[in-house]
């Protein structure tokens, strides 16, 4: 298995999980035309896409998977906000495991201003257990058995505070960020909260333009893990395989 990021940010957001035989699209935020060339056109592997929430940066771009014939997936709260109806975008129930060709996934709900946001567990043999989780300000779950991690880490506390002061950053929008973003600090708490000894990789997803570091915080969250972690820069690829090497 192979995860290869087509994009994280709030420009749009992509990521492709890509098996032997099968693909899984995780959002649609990017254009079916980058999806193609990521996919040497190969676009009949699909097995689907999942979709957290209905935010243009992760939803943006489904109509033009849908008019593909790639199948899509998310909640009843996100296909109603879309104003879409499809026979092809199927809503998913929390807590409930939703077979999609070779993969597994079960959804759980998260903390952002979109309607019936979702993250979600993903199953698969080449990769194991796939916790996914993004734009959400803190999880009340933990996830035991998971071999890989896809974690919002947005903004840090510091960062958006020192932002503020300079006026660099309108106070409701600091407001916005931190009730809906995961943080810096949140994400080292979730890690913490869950046995890692199994996890093969963190991958740190969506962080903000101006309130990131993306050096330190992959240096932040290696140093209190002790796991690998790599940034979901555009398009990065890692191996995602259940057994380390």
């Amino acid at each position: 298995m192979k995860l290869k990021c087509l994009g994280s940010s709030s420009k749009g957001n992509s990521y492709l999980l890509i098996g032997e035989r099968r693909t899984l699209l995780l959002e649609a935020g990017v254009s079916l035309a980058a999806v193609k060339i990521a996919l040497d056109f190969k676009i009949g592997n699909i097995d689907g896409c999942i979709i957290t929430h209905s935010h243009g940066d992760h939803c943006g771009k489904v109509s033009e998977y849908l008019k593909a014939g790639i199948p899509c997936y998310s909640s009843p709260g996100t296909i109603e906000a879309t104003g879409i109806a499809s026979h092809n975008f199927h809503p998913l129930f929390e807590k409930r495991k939703c077979q999609i060709g070779e993969f597994a996934a079960m959804p759980f709900p998260v903390v952002h201003d979109a309607p019936q946001p979702y993250g979600y567990l993903i199953q698969h043999p080449e990769s194991g257990l796939i916790l996914f989780i993004t734009d959400s300000k803190y999880s009340a779950y933990r996830f035991p058995g998971i071999n890989q991690v896809m974690i919002e880490a947005n903004f840090s506390q510091e960062i958006i505070d020192d932002m503020t002061i300079c006026d660099k950053l309108h106070p409701a929008q600091r407001a916005r960020i931190m009730n809906s973003h995961m943080s810096l600090e949140n994400c080292v708490d979730l890690l913490k909260a869950n046995d890692l000894r199994r996890v093969n990789n963190i991958v740190l997803l969506h962080g903000s333009d101006g309130n990131s570091n993306s050096r330190e915080f992959k240096r932040t969250v290696e140093n209190a893990i002790g796991k690998k972690v790599t940034i979901a820069d555009r398009d990065v690829e890692i191996e995602f395989n259940k057994e380390g090497f």
